[in-house]
């Protein structure tokens, strides 16, 4: 046994079918990312001890151990990471897939939210040369897009709750991992012209280019809590809040008051923010994006001034669930499209 570096390190992140059982990565299994954090909580039950003659406590138990996960990632169009993940979260992705222009292999996947669903995954990766540490079932409890500094590049944080921490599985033995492979990992979100957010009256027609804002910024928050729930013998994880959506954009300046306005009046919109990569084929262009059929501003916009130069304007919108699908949108509910070469579903 021997120790491993980071980058030695393999990782596979798979949807998995049963609770409490782990699944094999494999192909397109792989996940190539900047960070994975595990956090363990045990709570620890003992006596107060009164009436043992002694000053120190003998023995100790442990009552209960709660596992979360979070990974940090450089977004990819086509891999075990962002599109995957987001699915599991939502809970449906497109069944059958079909090429947007016949013959050039530009798939379209469709990401939606469903009520009765819940979906997780198996995450397992190296912590020496021979002792993988393993998490069985993984539901994705909060996933975070952001821009950052750089706005034609997307990275998002994925926070994950997990039934257990298996040190002695032999389901992916570090041979297993080092046999993964990953799939469409070299393909990064990222577009030259830092991809488009197009915003217009929630009851308006279609989305088009006319509807555009530049924003420098983008955040995304998607957020579903859940909760482990231990009884005699078993564990189980349940849904522990609402589905919330958060969309933050900055701008680079104020130049006029539509989002104050639009804060006092409690003004309806419909948005979405897409970043397209290069072309597939004689097709479509890698695209990552995400639609947002009810948005409203909940917060005062903030403009501050800091800088003796110019200064930026934050706005903060809740996504919302719609009455009906709005003009131009799939859901009633916030979704995503991806489209990439994987000719299957991204998770059953």
């Amino acid at each position: 046994m021997a120790s491993k570096t980071g980058a030695d390190s393999n990782l596979i992140l798979k949807q998995a079918t049963t609770y409490g059982t782990a699944v094999q990565g494999g192909s397109g299994d792989k996940l190539i990312l900047e960070n994975a954090a595990p956090s363990v909580s045990v709570t620890i039950g003992e006596s107060n001890n009164i009436g043992a003659g002694l000053s120190m406590v003998k023995d100790v138990d442990k009552l209960q151990t709660d596992v979360t996960i979070s990974i940090n990632q450089q977004a990819r169009y086509q891999d075990a990471g962002l599109s995957r993940i987001l699915a599991l979260f939502m809970g449906a992705s497109t069944s059958s897939p079909a090429e947007n222009n016949t013959g050039e292999g530009d798939y379209l996947h469709r990401i939606t939210h469903s009520a009765t669903a819940s979906k997780f995954c198996t995450i397992a990766y190296d912590g020496s040369t021979t002792a993988p540490f393993e998490y069985p079932s993984c539901y994705p409890t909060s996933i975070t897009i952001e821009t950052g500094n750089t706005p034609g590049y997307l990275s998002y944080t994925a926070e994950f709750i997990a039934n257990d921490q298996d040190i002695t599985s032999t389901e992916n033995s570090s041979a297993e991992l080092a046999s993964a492979t990953a799939e469409g990992d070299k393909k990064i979100i990222h577009s030259t012209t830092a991809g488009s957010f197009w915003i217009n009256a929630q009851a308006g027609g279609a989305l088009s280019g006319s509807d555009a804002i530049n924003p420098d910024t983008v955040s995304i928050s998607y957020t579903k809590p859940k909760t482990k729930v231990n009884t005699f013998g078993s564990s189980s994880v349940i849904a522990d809040g609402l589905f919330d959506c958060t969309v933050t954009i900055t701008f680079p300046s104020l130049e006029d008051l539509t989002w104050f306005t639009a804060n006092n009046a409690g003004t309806l919109y419909k948005g979405l923010f897409k970043v397209e990569g290069e072309q597939i084929g004689a097709g479509d262009n890698y695209t990552a994006a995400f639609y947002f059929p009810k948005l409203k501003v909940v917060e005062s916009p903030q403009y501050e001034l800091s800088d003796p130069g110019i200064n930026p304007l934050t706005v903060v919108f809740k996504g919302l669930a719609a009455d009906a699908n709005p003009t131009g949108m799939d859901s009633v509910y916030p979704y995503a499209e991806f489209i990439n070469e994987r000719s299957t579903a991204i998770i059953s």
